[in-house]
């Protein structure tokens, strides 16, 4: 079994949202955060309604492949 090299960058959280279920009628979303590798930008949900636009985030990813990446210690 082969392991994935993963890689770290700081991300920040932008003013892009992405609803959450049901928030059509709650209103509630979670954040994008962005980063950036090789001068190539990324984004993902956030998946967390406690960031605020402009906190910073530690963001793990792959390697070879940027688009898959995370959190850092989010599952």
């Amino acid at each position: 079994m082969k392991i994935i090299p993963l890689k770290q960058t700081q991300g920040l959280i932008i003013n892009e949202k992405e609803s959450q279920r049901r928030g059509f009628i709650t209103g509630a979303f979670n954040y994008y955060y962005e980063f950036s590798v090789r001068n190539k930008k990324y984004s993902n949900p956030s998946y967390d309604e406690s960031y605020k636009i402009g906190d910073t985030v530690l963001v793990e990813y792959n390697e070879s492949f940027p688009f898959m990446n995370r959190i850092k210690n989010q599952k």
